[in-house]
């Protein structure tokens, strides 16, 4: 846009440097519209994939993924409970001999 108003400057211009800044604002006017089309293109196939996704296949994914996380969790805590015996376990047995 900075450059589309610079072009649009009125001085000392013959029919030459009129025609030719008059192809450059037109050139970038175009460009401009191109890029807002394609990216009004890109929105719309976000919003489709957003709206058309296998939300359940993705509910899936992610219960699978928490009973994973929770199964770890459950046997992250038996081995610290075992580890956690075996320390008290220690000191009392070689107390008593």
């Amino acid at each position: 846009m900075v450059d589309i108003v610079g072009l649009a400057s009125i001085g000392d211009k013959d029919k030459f440097r009129i025609a030719q800044e008059s192809f450059q604002a037109e050139s970038r006017a175009e460009s401009m519209v191109k890029a807002a089309n394609s990216l009004l293109s890109i929105t719309h196939s976000l919003k489709l994939l957003l709206l058309l996704s296998d939300e359940a296949q993705i509910a899936h994914r992610r219960d699978v993924e928490l009973r994973r996380v929770q199964q770890e969790k459950i046997e992250a805590q038996k081995k610290v409970a075992e580890l956690l015996d075996e320390l008290f376990q220690r000191p009392c047995s070689s107390s008593s001999t």
